[in-house]
């Protein structure tokens, strides 16, 4: 059966070792950790593991990855960051870390030279023993500029809420699908501006709260035939759904959304056996 998993949401305030007991109570399989700051990594990965929680995939810091096109006197201090982060992982024994190619929605032009920033950082990821995978953000050129010279090794984060509120004419899932290493999961109300992608779009409801059709992401998933946990990336406690809720309560409305989206995916499996389509 497909794997569900719930991210850690780090709410301020919040012990994390609370928030794998509910992620882990709720009845989730699996998790991520993001890894932007000095988390404590090894002992969230134990007390996960303790709780019967698989850990899926670590998230690298984001606020640095225009440097790797930059080549600036900055650049090989990110580096190093980013295989500082890898060795970490690979102690862990995480087995997959995303990565993002760009912030915001402007960045330094891609480069050949830029490109091999990125894979030098995917060299080193390699021998550790981590792969890597790029997630899609703001529709600028850098993903689709880099991905064809990343080695076969690593792959890709399909992060369909991006896809819906920067990017939604864009297959991401026909572009990069074959390379599918991990899933990033949540709704919102799609591009509110045509024409400017604005990260305040990127709202990170729970599935089933926004304008993404998730027939059409299940019946794409399902075509794709990869074996990957259906991740939400959301903090259920601050959602507008779950206003009301107690945490633990929001938790298990958030599996509830994540057991929908197995059985849409259930469904596609069964319309395909059957010769229908929906």
């Amino acid at each position: 059966m497909t794997k569900v998993g719930l991210s850690l949401f780090n709410r301020k305030g919040l012990d994390k070792r609370d928030e794998i007991a509910m992620i882990a109570d709720a009845g989730f399989d699996s998790t991520f950790l993001m890894f932007t700051g000095d988390d404590p990594i090894a002992d969230l990965c134990r007390e996960c593991r303790g709780r019967g929680l698989e850990v899926e995939t670590v998230h690298l810091p984001w606020g640095s990855a225009n440097e790797l096109w930059a080549c600036s006197d900055r650049t090989e201090a990110v580096m190093d960051d980013y295989r500082r982060r890898i060795n970490v992982a690979a102690d862990c024994g995480i087995p997959v870390a995303v990565m993002h190619v760009t912030i915001g929605n402007t960045a330094p032009d891609p480069t050949p030279r830029g490109v091999e920033n990125f894979l030098e950082v995917c060299g080193f990821a390699e021998n550790a023993g981590v792969k890597i995978a790029f997630e899609n953000l703001e529709p600028l050129p850098h993903l689709g500029y880099l991905m064809p010279h990343v080695p076969s090794y690593h792959g890709f984060c399909w992060d369909v809420g991006h896809n819906s509120c920067y990017s939604p004419e864009t297959p991401m899932f026909a572009l990069y699908g074959d390379r599918l290493l991990c899933l990033h999961l949540h709704d919102n109300l799609g591009v509110t501006r045509p024409g400017e992608p604005d990260y305040r779009d990127d709202r990170h409801y729970l599935p089933f709260g926004g304008v993404i059709d998730w027939n059409w992401f299940a019946d794409r998933f399902f075509a794709l035939g990869k074996n990957v946990t259906l991740m939400i990336e959301a903090d259920p406690t601050a959602d507008p759904a779950c206003a009301g809720m107690s945490d633990a309560e929001a938790v298990r409305e958030a599996y509830s959304r994540a057991c929908r989206l197995r059985d849409g995916v259930s469904a596609a499996r069964a319309q395909t056996e059957s010769g229908t389509l929906r």
